[in-house]
């Protein structure tokens, strides 16, 4: 089911109405919508965008509008590679072997 798609069920009947919904997709489960969440892939509830470019801090490569990689969290990991990116310690593996802490 994609977002943003209703959904009628054809079996029973809600007081003479069909039941429906609407699917919202969260799928950085920061509790802002991927419709409207300015980075959906990573979770950040406050949606800072610091240089205003539409992009969300986390996920921005120049957040402050340079060329300079972000590092959000200023650990020396950039947001991209960072499991923790707004602060605090996390780790991950990556899809390709790299197992990263930050």
């Amino acid at each position: 089911i994609a977002e943003g798609t209703t959904v009628t069920i054809s079996q029973g009947v809600l007081f003479g109405f069909p039941p429906s919904f609407t699917v919202i997709l969260d799928g950085d489960t920061d509790g802002i919508n991927d419709d409207v969440d300015n980075c959906p892939s990573i979770a950040n509830a406050n949606q800072q965008d610091t240089d205003n470019d539409g992009t969300g801090d986390v996920c921005d490569e120049t957040p402050n509008g340079d060329t300079d990689p972000n590092d959000l969290d200023g650990d020396g990991t950039v947001n991209d590679e960072d499991p923790s990116p707004e602060g605090g310690f996390a780790c991950k593996l990556f899809d390709d072997g790299r197992f990263v802490c930050g």
